[in-house]
């Protein structure tokens, strides 16, 4: 059996996406010990990231928040902006599924503001469709609507809905 990092991670993403968390996340908790042991730093910061996002998914939204705090500080000394924006997403995500939506929200602009320097849209999009729904259960339609729109117009691969949304809300605009 191969127990290097790079298979222990690529085992955990087999995992999760059959959809089975708890194995996910054990894959990913040993895939990022072994990068520690191998001086990857980064590596196991990436590990410690999929190991948040699966743990979140198993409703342990506590230990995905420990897992990746400070991963964000790595990649950003290591110049990785892209991967950065990522672990504050996650981290937010995490958050959100605490409940601690104020937190999550202040991640997510921060990753919104980081994906659009780096013209990552499809990141961008997701971070701020991840705002409007928070701030849609939290019964805030005016800064949902407004994020909405946003995340819809820096989305460069709109769903046909999305695309007749986008001329209608042009239209409008234009009155």
């Amino acid at each position: 059996m191969n127990t290097s990092a790079a298979s222990l991670n690529e085992k955990g993403i087999q995992a999760f996406q059959k959809k089975n968390y708890n194995q996910a996340c054990e894959y990913f908790q040993k895939a990022a010990d072994a990068y520690q042991n191998e001086d990857k730093p980064l590596d196991a910061a990436e590990a410690l990231n999929n190991l948040s996002v699966a743990l979140v998914k198993d409703k342990r939204a506590e230990e995905a928040v420990k897992v990746v705090q400070g991963t964000e500080i790595l990649f950003e000394e290591a110049g990785d902006l892209k991967r950065k924006g990522m672990a504050l997403g996650n981290q937010a995500a995490a958050l959100e599924a605490l409940g601690k939506n104020a937190e999550a929200i202040e991640l997510y602009e921060e990753a919104v503001k980081i994906f659009h320097e780096l013209d990552e849209d499809d990141l961008k999009t997701a971070s701020l469709q991840a705002i409007s729904e928070i701030k849609l259960r939290k019964g805030q339609l005016s800064g949902t609507a407004l994020d909405a729109i946003d995340a819809l117009v820096s989305n460069p691969n709109p769903t046909l809905r999305q695309k007749i949304l986008k001329f209608i809300f042009r239209r409008f605009a234009k009155l």
